[in-house]
């Protein structure tokens, strides 16, 4: 029998001792609070309560205008690990994923009156698409030991699932630093020599790792509230600009 996963929503609510934590809030929103509160860089994200339609619609007229845009749903309480959205592309037609990971196509009515069947307290984020490239994770063990892996052209959630379509890179940090003429770094080398494409991307790599070393403090918060956090991020190849997509913990699910 297969067990079934899901958030302990009052994680963050029980664990952050250093930090207050609105328990009002979804889960992945709590963690955004925090990782604002601790000065990471966040993509711009407008938030408000699902229960609040004429604001929703106001909001949702002004992304209109610039298409395509994310409308990512925040569920409370939560009942699965995936987090429905809708993708609203040019036309009027809108890619629906809901927290089973079904995927539909629909249309903007259709969209409000699923917005509507959400608990009340859920909440709704827009979000402009990240113009990124590069997208990764941190696993933060302490300030001697990460590991970072990082994936050119993928979504945050599929790093990792198919290395040979798209250049890949997983690798031990010692204090932030890589020494790429290191034994244990040989694999990142090979990636260099075999795709030309993301050798011109290591400096950002280089960048990237060098502004979670500025932010080594926050990150010792985050392991205070529970061991190894891992980082969800993307750089802004045209800003050169890391952003901090999501922050998660080992301790954080149900059984």
């Amino acid at each position: 029998m297969i067990k079934k996963v899901k958030f302990d929503e009052e994680f963050l609510v029980k664990h952050s001792k250093e930090i207050w934590i609105d328990p009002s809030l979804p889960l992945k929103l709590q963690k955004r609070k925090l990782l604002e509160t601790l000065g990471f860089p966040l993509e711009n994200s407008e938030l408000v309560p699902v229960r609040d339609h004429e604001k929703i619609n106001m909001i949702f007229a002004k992304y209109v205008k610039d298409l395509p845009f994310m409308i990512a749903i925040h569920l409370k309480p939560t009942t699965t690990l995936t987090s429905p959205y809708f993708l609203v592309k040019e036309s009027g037609i809108v890619e629906y994923r809901d927290e089973l990971r079904n995927i539909q196509i629909i249309d903007q009515k259709e969209m409000f009156e699923k917005m509507k069947s959400f608990p009340q307290q859920s909440w709704v984020g827009f979000i402009k698409l990240i113009s990124t490239s590069i997208t990764g994770r941190l696993v933060y063990s302490s300030f001697e030991d990460q590991i970072i892996e990082i994936q050119k052209g993928v979504l945050p959630g599929k790093i990792g699932q198919d290395i040979k379509k798209s250049p890949y890179l997983c690798a031990k940090l010692r204090s932030f630093n890589l020494d790429f003429h290191r034994e244990d770094s040989g694999e990142y080398d090979t990636l260099l020599v075999r795709t030309g494409e993301f050798k011109e991307k290591k400096t950002e790599i280089e960048e990237i790792i060098a502004s979670f070393k500025k932010h080594k403090e926050a990150l010792d918060v985050l392991r205070r509230i529970a061991n190894l956090p891992t980082v969800e991020f993307g750089y802004k190849m045209d800003e050169r600009r890391l952003i901090v997509i999501d922050v998660d913990w080992p301790g954080q699910y149900q059984y």
